[in-house]
């Protein structure tokens, strides 16, 4: 600062601007001394070097960042387990039984289809060949 200024500022002003830019522990230390600005200026560095703290700086994990870990990760297991669930349903499907086929027309030892059988004088289907057929067919005509 004083190469800088020249001869264009005072010493005292010198001294002033630049115990500004020193932090306010070293601040408070200097203002009460006199000397020159070479003086106060190895003070200073005496004051800073005993004056540092000696701890250690903790960088704050980010909670967006944990967060999203932790979505990937469960959308990693949601996929597992979807993928065991589909295989786990495809080896079901495999091993069941062949659907029987339906067919309600076959007639019952007593002549009636399955719709009389099952449903009696309420059916509203009917197949031949079935003992109500004819009866069934005149009763919906009318």
């Amino acid at each position: 600062m004083q190469r800088l200024s020249g001869s264009a500022l005072s010493s005292e002003l010198l001294k002033s601007l630049w115990l500004q830019h020193l932090p306010v522990a070293t601040q408070s230390c200097l203002t009460v001394t006199s000397g020159t600005v070479e003086e106060l200026s190895k003070l200073a560095d005496k004051i800073m070097e005993i004056g540092q703290p000696r701890s250690v700086a903790t960088v704050s994990s980010d909670p967006t960042a944990e967060l999203l870990k932790q979505l990937i990760k469960d959308v990693a297991e949601l996929k597992i387990g979807r993928q065991s669930r589909r295989e786990y349903d495809q080896k079901r499907s495999s091993r069941s039984r062949s659907r029987s086929t339906f067919k309600p027309w076959v007639p019952a030892s007593d002549g009636l289809c399955f719709y009389h059988t099952n449903f009696k004088h309420k059916a509203k289907k009917c197949v031949e060949p079935c003992k109500q057929y004819a009866a069934f067919i005149a009763k919906s005509e009318n």
